[in-house]
């Protein structure tokens, strides 16, 4: 495995067009590794689903790691589609959108092997379908938070914790889980109540855990979660870019770190 990469700390937001989704029955671009990411909402629309597309493309393109195919369409969720994809990033979508045998493609994909990355409101999609929450680790259950507050890195290890300084302290809209347990994921940072108000309103966890970043194996594929990332700004951080990366190359079996569950150190 390759240590994990980091990218020019003057990496700005080259507003340039995502690579435009070839028409269903064509292949996608096949040198290097190809990043499908997806961005499909049927419910509320965060300004980063569009924001992050270009930059989640500049990424790859920095890095020289891959090249990312940019699509709300869920009709490339079929296996001969998939199975030309190295990653699928689902960047803040919303609601329900997959049909029965999208949904197979997509467990079968991962599954399988493929590696799948979910920013921010990828956990508030799909409440009917049970196999979606339990692939990604939870649902979403409200945001009490959506200002200043403070992370802890529990895995400094992992190539996406690598170049995000601990504590973080970082001002974005934080989810909390329902159906989500530390027992079931590798915890890879959390709100760490020392610099964060743990007295917010809506606050549903007895346990006080509100996890910000995860991954976990899913058969031979890896899966990994990014709660971060409903403001702008904070897709322009360089620190944040350099976590998405890693975690993209993390998933894709690039790089590798660590995925087993652990309890929260004392």
């Amino acid at each position: 495995m390759r240590t994990a990469l980091t990218l020019p700390v003057t990496l700005t937001v080259a507003l340039i067009a995502a690579v435009c989704i070839p028409a269903l029955g064509q292949q996608p671009p096949v040198p290097g590794k190809t990043v499908l990411c997806f961005s499909k909402t049927t419910g509320f629309r965060h300004t980063t689903a569009d924001y992050g597309k270009p930059i989640i493309t500049t990424i790859g393109e920095q890095s020289g790691e891959f090249r990312t195919i940019c699509t709300e369409d869920e009709r490339v969720f079929n296996p001969a589609f998939l199975s030309r994809i190295d990653c699928i990033v689902f960047n803040n979508t919303t609601g329900s959108f997959f049909n029965d045998d999208e949904k197979a493609a997509l467990l079968s994909y991962v599954q399988s092997g493929g590696g799948i990355v979910g920013i921010h409101a990828a956990t508030d999609c799909h409440y009917d379908w049970p196999e979606y929450g339990k692939l990604f680790g939870g649902w979403f259950d409200g945001h009490p938070w959506n200002e200043q507050v403070t992370i802890r890195i529990e895995v400094p290890e992992h190539p996406a914790c690598l170049p995000v300084p601990s504590p973080w302290v970082i001002a974005d809209e934080i989810y909390q889980h329902r159906d989500w347990s530390r027992k079931d994921v590798c915890v890879l940072m959390s709100l760490d109540p020392k610099g964060t108000d743990f007295t917010k309103p809506g606050m549903k966890r007895a346990d006080k855990d509100y996890g910000i970043a995860w991954c976990k194996m899913q058969g031979k594929g890896r899966v990994f979660y990014a709660a971060l990332g409903h403001r702008e700004e904070v897709f322009d951080a360089p620190a944040y870019r350099e976590h998405l990366l890693n975690a993209i190359l993390w998933a894709m079996g690039v790089v590798d770190g660590p995925s087993e569950p652990h309890p929260l150190a004392e």
